[in-house]
């Protein structure tokens, strides 16, 4: 079986060690898809196909679009002797836009002279092509960057990038202006992540999270976070809200800002949401640890009392704000909402940048008019050469501003060491929406 992708490896890794129970136990973790695939993995290991894919199965029907199960149970059933129902899952892996490399995977060997598979090679490769222009806006200093947040303030046009590495923020003006960093707060930043423009307020909401991989960290640093406010025009910091009062275990990933004021923020490593109210130093738990796998971005909807959030290794939920209630937002059988990282509403659409998947696309989801729903999909950008983890998005005049090469897998497996030779310069592309 092949295997994860780069970036965020560890967040599935996260989510399989979750149901944290020894094999044939029952209890919570049987309704757990990832004690299923867990016990299949072993299953596997020992060469017992049949087993491993029963137990691919039972993680299926638990979590019946995620494509490392569905990948996996296709491996198991070609394995199993089982040829038709596992091309009929590689064929909707094929239909759902991913690529896989099946020709170099042992485990089909029984299948490649077959010609629904050779079908699927081929729709693979289409999938695989090049799709977008790949428009630069603009690109940042210092290849060691490694950005991750972008927002925009629409009173003036400046956009503003965080950097995972160093742990700053990157000011870009309008036009051909010279990109500069903000100044640091007195007790500095960790890596920022999401960053967010409160413009009737004149804020720039940052997520700074202590991680190997800003300067100074080390390996197993353990996993703190925070969400700051800068003043624009005073050019200061004038807040630094702890998540979870500063213990260890949490992050801060990404964050929104209503039109009120109040401060949205996921905690990816929790799984957790917090809400920093208006004005408020204090962020309370909204949605607390476990409820979600690895919430990354955030998006609210019209009114204020919905919030969309990109679910890393579960899909894109919608969590009422007044009841605290999350579900799964419904899509069609053959689109992935799995893998995003950065997401953004605009004009009744979910844009997504989706990392988590091969290839890594930015992607349009059409919502019915309840917002309750995903329809459809289009792939606006995907496999560019440009492309290296790409992260958040914006929208911005008109047009998806997002960071297309990050760089996160140029780390070394320490996570603080950087192959600053692989390194090239930071850029962020435009798409345009209308």
């Amino acid at each position: 079986m092949s295997g994860v992708l780069a970036k965020r490896a560890a967040i599935l890794a996260l989510w399989l060690a979750a149901a944290g129970l020894a094999a044939g136990e029952e209890g919570p973790a049987s309704k757990d898809p990832a004690h299923h695939h867990r016990l299949g993995m072993q299953a596997y290991e020992r060469k017992d196909h049949a087993a491993a894919l029963r137990h691919f199965l039972a993680a299926l029907e638990l979590s019946p679009d995620h494509p490392r199960i569905l990948y996996n149970a296709a491996a198991a059933g070609a394995l199993a002797g089982e040829p038709d129902a596992a091309l009929g899952r590689l064929e909707r892996l094929g239909r759902m836009g991913l690529w896989y490399d099946l020709e170099s995977d042992a485990d089909f060997a029984s299948l490649r002279d077959h010609p629904r598979f050779r079908a699927v090679l081929e729709e693979m490769a289409r999938s695989r092509r090049p799709r977008g222009r790949g428009e630069i806006a603009f690109r940042l200093p210092g290849a060691d960057t490694i950005p991750e947040g972008i927002a925009h303030d629409p009173r003036n046009g400046e956009f503003f990038v965080g950097s995972v590495h160093r742990n700053t923020i990157v000011r870009v003006p309008p036009g051909a202006g010279r990109p500069g960093e903000l100044p640091l707060p007195d007790e500095g930043l960790w890596s920022v992540l999401g960053l967010a423009v409160d413009p009737p307020r004149g804020l720039l909401w940052a997520c700074t999270s202590a991680l190997p991989q800003m300067k100074g960290g080390r390996a197993g640093e353990p996993a703190r976070g925070a969400a700051a406010a800068f003043d624009l025009a005073a050019g200061r910091w004038v807040r630094r809200v702890p998540i979870a009062g500063g213990e260890a275990g949490h992050d801060c990933n990404d964050l929104t800002v209503s039109a009120s004021g109040d401060v949205y923020v996921s905690d990816a490593r929790a799984g957790a949401l917090f809400r920093i109210a208006a004005g408020s130093s204090e962020a309370t738990a909204l949605m607390g640890p476990g409820s979600f796998g690895s919430p990354q971005g955030l998006a609210l909807a019209p009114g204020g009392r919905r919030l969309f959030v990109a679910d890393y290794v579960r899909g894109i939920a919608v969590v009422d704000l007044d009841r605290r209630e999350s579900r799964p937002l419904p899509a069609p059988d053959d689109v992935v909402t799995r893998g995003v990282d950065g997401l953004v509403l605009y004009k009744g659409a979910l844009y997504a940048v989706q990392n988590g998947i091969r290839p890594h696309r930015v992607a349009r989801f059409a919502l019915d008019p309840a917002h309750s729903s995903i329809t459809g999909v289009e792939v606006l950008e995907a496999n560019l050469s440009i492309h290296d983890e790409p992260t958040l998005a914006v929208a911005a005049s008109g047009s998806l501003y997002y960071v297309a090469n990050s760089q996160w897998g140029r780390f070394e497996k320490d996570g603080v060491r950087l192959r600053q030779e692989a390194l090239s310069e930071p850029a962020v592309l435009r798409v345009p929406l209308d």
